[in-house]
């Protein structure tokens, strides 16, 4: 998969493993490019969860610690 301007190489990687997992089919190359974006998508969303989830755990922290 070759890598576009501005993409988030985690995503990336995320969006080939979990497209590569899929079992190829005779229609594969032809729905391939659009499960990569659908991929890249959730990981994106995932990523953006565990970010903001972290900024929390570390706000909670920085409560405790006043």
């Amino acid at each position: 998969m070759s890598a576009r301007r501005g993409s988030d190489p985690t995503v990336d990687r995320v969006a080939a493993a979990l497209a590569a997992y899929q079992r190829p089919t005779r229609e594969w190359d032809e729905i391939r490019p659009s499960l990569q974006s659908y991929y890249r998508g959730l990981a994106r969303a995932a990523l953006a969860s565990l970010a903001e989830l972290g900024h929390t755990e570390q706000d909670r922290e920085k409560e405790k610690s006043r």
